[in-house]
């Protein structure tokens, strides 16, 4: 049925800073983003990247319901 809208959190999120330069070659701690095609930090353990933010992994029992929210599997 319907899940209940009252079960969605938002994902916490953090800014992943200005793209480094020059590309991410000479730093084993960036990555590039294919969204912008440039070079920045990597996220933290738990975060997975999207574009300019590192948005916080759903926790176990929950599911990814498109970027920002996640959902609880009752």
């Amino acid at each position: 049925g319907m899940r209940d809208l009252t079960t969605m959190c938002l994902k916490k999120t953090y800014k992943r800073g200005p793209p480094r330069k020059p590309g991410c070659e000479d730093d084993p701690d960036t990555e590039l983003d294919p969204i912008h095609n440039k070079c920045f930090y990597k996220c933290a353990e738990g975060y997975t990247a999207g574009g300019t933010l590192c948005w916080k992994d759903c926790v176990e029992g929950t599911s990814p319901c498109g970027g920002v929210m996640c959902l609880d599997d009752r």
